[in-house]
């Protein structure tokens, strides 16, 4: 076996078990969302931001402090934590800011065999 052919087998593999994960993932429980109580459901508790105690708790300035800052650090902050580490598992992405300087195409093409070379890969 070649090793695209072992790579084509487990890219089918992770998108079935991906697939049927979407599936399976309301039915075990793991996370869905009720929509009659109008809460969502995390391993099989119900989670929620607590905002409506806070709104109705205090009304003053503090209270709604109290209830922004709950807000950033159970709801905004988990998600930028989450989604600042896929940039990290990527070892291809380039670490720097600087974008490639663009060339001109005449170096692609430096002698008659890279033209039939070419010609041969088109066929």
């Amino acid at each position: 076996m070649k090793f695209s052919d072992n790579l084509l087998r487990y890219r089918r593999i992770t998108q079935i078990a991906f697939v049927m994960l979407i599936f399976l993932v309301p039915v075990l429980d793991i996370f869905r969302y009720d929509t009659h109580a109008g809460e969502l459901i995390v391993l099989g508790q119900a989670w929620s931001l607590g905002l409506k105690q806070g709104f109705y708790a205090d009304q003053s300035v503090s209270g709604a402090t109290h209830v922004a800052a709950h807000f950033l650090l159970k709801a905004v902050l988990p998600w930028v934590v989450i989604l600042s580490v896929f940039p990290l598992l990527d070892p291809d992405v380039p670490r720097t800011n600087r974008l490639p300087q663009a060339r001109p195409h005449s170096h692609l093409l430096q002698n008659e065999q890279d033209t039939v070379t070419l010609e041969i890969q088109r066929s």
